[in-house]
């Protein structure tokens, strides 16, 4: 599958077809909504990104 777009639980692939994203909340079960390291890892990434 080549995604085009993903967002809000649903991926769109290249042909445009929508899939529900079931892994989409998988991290948040297992590393928890509110790990700090995590969350300063992000931030640095999406700085970075810019």
């Amino acid at each position: 599958m080549f995604v085009e777009a993903a967002g809000g639980g649903v991926i769109v692939d290249a042909d445009g077809n929508s899939f529900i994203d079931f892994g989409s909340g998988t991290p948040v079960t297992k590393a928890g909504d509110s790990a700090a390291d995590l969350e300063r890892a992000a931030s640095q990434l999406r700085r970075s990104a810019v």
